[in-house]
């Protein structure tokens, strides 16, 4: 069944951030004489729905072509940009997004250079406007990585970078040497040569030209980056809230935990790209940068909206140094050097790069005055109907929530009501997508995409392959929307219990039936 005007740019001034965070940029003990941030702008990043976004597009194309064509020796070449993710990326975890802000932003100046433009600011994908591929991205230019200027073979790909990964990786320092032990498959360098090249279709990095996109953009995909989502999204009051968990480190080492940002369309939207999206090596596909970039859009709105309530833009108290102080050690700047700015805390704020947003989906949530304070009310575990989910049938995790908790729920001001799912990831779970639904119809196992309970879909992304995402992941799926909806076709009552099923979608899947442990639902209100 289911398968799958002109605007006025926006952002933190810099004035007002520093005075909410007391953020500082603290150093990290790398022996290098490293670069900073250009200077220059401000700068700013539009959508790619802008009717100006053509010259923009085609300093991006100039860029590309001139980062493919530098030789696989050179830190800025287009594969070894998309290494740096594959070396350091967290997922899971609430360095999430300060790492991406990091990480798109110097590619973003080198992109400023080698294409010639000196107004060069990275575009945003707003896909809840625009739910499908942006067309541009879909023609036979280097934005798309089926052109023949990418390497087209798996051969080719390991000739070209053999040597230079092992040279790359003789230079690492210490400090970055010691962060690579950190993250299983990244230790060497012919460990992560072997992870790279691997043709094992559930741990699969490098893809062939004709392989490079397997667009799937149907199915439950438009609930996952719908308004409802994203207002789900931007509703928490807290970092921790809004940004994932605490972790031992940003490459994990424990149980992982993806807000609904991160969970719903961030996940969903590799997924849906596909190919190199599905990956670690996901920042081949030019659109990867477009997607971050919106994803770091809807951090700047969250960081608005929480300065208009006065509220605190990143952790507390003793949290606030430990998030701070993180190591990003692995960015270069435009002349292929490391970067000075290299613990989280330099990407607290947009002012690192000194850019900003044209408006976009989700700016409504920014209040014109400070609401009235919710009572704020504990998660709620559910009962399991089974502790598996698997090939034989769905599982469903009820409980039940106060009335008066849920009932401004998917009215506006209302409250946002969100699941939590626990998972045990098998390693080949790479195609795996698992469908939540929120009180369908009794004895239905499962629905189509356009029912009133269809709630969400997980499609688990930066767990394969890897390691760093061992432990059990957590999964935020928002509830609100399918509450919306099934009080329109007058199907939800909320005295009652609410059931959460949770359904194994097995398209795509080629290996041999396998399961999926389920550790824990459990429902909250935010």
């Amino acid at each position: 069944m289911m398968r799958r005007e002109k605007t006025t740019p926006i952002g933190t001034s810099r004035r007002r951030f520093l005075a909410a965070s007391g953020a500082a940029v603290l150093a990290s003990g790398i022996k290098f004489s490293p670069a900073q941030a250009q200077p220059g702008g401000p700068f700013v990043r539009k959508s790619l729905l802008d009717p100006q976004i053509g010259p923009v597009l085609d300093s991006y194309r100039k860029a590309i072509t001139a980062m493919l064509q530098l030789p696989a020796t050179d830190p800025r070449n287009w594969y070894r940009l998309a290494f740096i993710h594959a070396l350091d990326c967290p997922h899971g975890n609430w360095w999430f997004l300060p790492w991406h802000r990091g990480y798109i932003g110097w590619f973003e100046q080198i992109c400023r250079q080698l294409s010639g433009d000196p107004t060069f600011a990275l575009p945003y994908w707003d896909w809840t406007a625009t739910p499908s591929l942006p067309a541009p991205f879909g023609d036979n230019s280097v934005l798309n990585p089926s052109n023949p200027a990418f390497t087209d073979s798996l051969q080719n790909f390991s000739n070209q970078f053999a040597n230079p990964v092992t040279t790359m990786y003789q230079n690492f320092t210490q400090a970055q040497q010691a962060q690579l032990q950190l993250r299983p498959g990244n230790e060497d360098a012919p460990t992560f040569l072997a992870q790279i090249t691997s043709t094992d279709p559930d741990s699969q990095e490098f893809f062939p030209i004709a392989e490079a996109r397997q667009s799937s953009f149907g199915g439950g995909f438009p609930q996952t980056v719908s308004i409802d989502t994203i207002h789900s999204a931007l509703a928490p009051t807290s970092f921790s809230d809004f940004a994932s968990l605490p972790a031992p480190n940003h490459s994990g080492g424990g149980q992982s935990n993806k807000d609904m940002l991160e969970s719903q369309p961030h996940d969903n939207v590799h997924g849906a790209v596909g190919g190199f999206m599905g990956a670690f090596l996901s920042p081949v596909d030019p659109i990867f940068y477009m997607h971050h970039s919106n994803m770091d859009r809807l951090w700047d709105v969250w960081t608005r909206k929480e300065q208009k309530l006065g509220l605190p833009l990143l952790p507390q108290n003793a949290d606030l140094s430990t998030w701070q102080q993180e190591p990003f050690l692995f960015y270069v700047d435009t002349e292929g050097k490391p970067v000075a700015l290299n613990t989280a805390g330099a990407y607290a704020s947009t002012t690192v790069f000194n850019y900003s947003y044209t408006p976009g989906s989700g700016e409504d949530v920014i209040p014109e005055a400070a609401p009235l304070a919710l009572a704020a009310h504990p998660m709620v575990m559910s009962s399991l109907s089974r502790s598996v989910l698997d090939f034989q049938g769905s599982t469903v995790g009820s409980a039940k929530l106060a009335a008066d908790s849920i009932k401004s729920s998917g009215e506006k001001g209302g409250r946002e009501v969100v699941a939590r799912i626990t998972l045990t990831l098998p390693a080949h779970s790479r195609a795996a997508r698992f469908h939540v639904l929120l009180n369908p119809p009794p004895n239905v196992a499962n629905v189509s995409f356009n029912d009133p309970s269809f709630a969400g879909t997980i499609t688990p992304f930066g767990h394969h392959g890897r390691g760093h995402m061992a432990g059990p992941v957590s999964f935020d799926v928002p509830l609100t929307g399918a509450i919306k909806k099934l009080r329109r076709a007058n199907r939800w009552d909320p005295n009652q219990e609410m059931r959460v099923q949770v359904v194994l979608d097995t398209t795509g899947i080629t290996a041999a039936p396998f399961s999926v442990p389920l550790k824990s639902i459990s429902i909250r209100t935010i």
